[in-house]
């Protein structure tokens, strides 16, 4: 007996009976991507012409989304480092999931030799610059409540339309910060249209680009669609309308990072006051940089 009821306590406590997170929320949380770390002890302070180095360290998918072709691009000067293999490679890292709640790290080593220094040059410090760039999603599930009520004729109800913040991110270096509700009329007088007004900011520290352009980012391409992001909505599992600019984009410009959506076809009245959640996707690509300096040094 006492085995059947410790048995029934654990079934209650992952079905979150004591306000445990889901597995699926546990995995959208945060506001990290893609994230490479250079170890610290490579390369050495000091370098001596026509010796080796290496730069060592790791790139961890820390966020909700897989990536299937990320850039990883090499930036040195020619005149002073060369290096071995290609200087643009491709990043392939699956991201945290309930099987795997760490996600995928991969072990990173770039060797370089550095090169003779000009002639009455003793020593010359040279930027080391790695830029990924990589494509990304985040998927914020927002608790709603649509009311139906235009009149407020109902005055005890479940719930209450209003704006809804969210902190924290949800597993990507965008994400959802805020949403606000309403309701208006509809031309169908027995049905009444909810709206929403979604927040989306960049939440990392790098910077935000349109999908398409992510291997141009990479790549020393010239870049469209800076600071652009692609955003769909869906009530339970309607697609609602949005529009920015007439198109479902969103910009991280100052004062533009909103989306305005809406459920033309409209909730009927009869349905009153009720819980729901809001699905919001947005689809991005990303880019940061991190740099080291190595300093070349003619004599031992």
């Amino acid at each position: 007996m006492r085995r059947v009821l410790v048995v029934l306590l654990l079934l209650l406590a992952g079905c979150g009976m004591f306000g445990t997170k889901t597995p699926e929320e546990s995995i959208h949380v945060g506001t990290q991507g893609l994230v490479l770390t250079l170890d610290t002890a490579t390369p050495p302070q000091k370098i001596f012409m026509g010796d080796p180095f290496s730069l060592v360290g790791t790139i961890a998918n820390k966020g909700a989304a897989d990536v299937d072709n990320g850039v990883l691009s090499v930036g040195i000067e020619d005149d002073f480092v060369a290096m071995d293999g290609p200087r643009v490679k491709q990043v392939r890292l699956t991201g945290r999931s309930a099987l795997n709640p760490m996600g995928q790290t991969q072990t990173l080593r770039l060797d370089m030799t550095s090169k003779a220094l000009p002639a009455m040059t003793e020593t010359v410090t040279t930027n080391i610059l790695l830029s990924l760039c990589y494509p990304y999603k985040t998927v914020a599930s927002v608790p709603v409540c649509l009311d139906t009520d235009l009149e407020n004729k109902v005055k005890n109800k479940p719930c209450t339309m209003g704006s809804v913040s969210l902190g924290g991110g949800q597993g990507g270096p965008v994400g959802v910060s805020r949403v606000d509700q309403a309701m208006r009329a509809s031309e169908d007088t027995t049905k009444a249209v909810p709206m929403f007004t979604i927040t989306v900011d960049n939440l990392g520290d790098g910077q935000v680009l349109a999908p398409e352009s992510v291997a141009d980012a990479c790549t020393g391409k010239p870049v469209q669609g800076m600071n652009h992001a692609n955003v769909h909505v869906f009530l339970v599992d309607q697609e609602l309308s949005c529009s920015k600019q007439g198109t479902a984009t969103v910009s991280f410009q100052p004062g533009q990072n909103v989306v305005r959506c809406s459920l033309p076809d409209g909730i009927t009245k009869t349905a009153g006051a009720y819980n729901s959640v809001l699905r919001v996707e947005v689809d991005y690509g990303y880019s940061s940089t991190v740099s080291r300096q190595v300093q070349i040094v003619r004599g031992r």
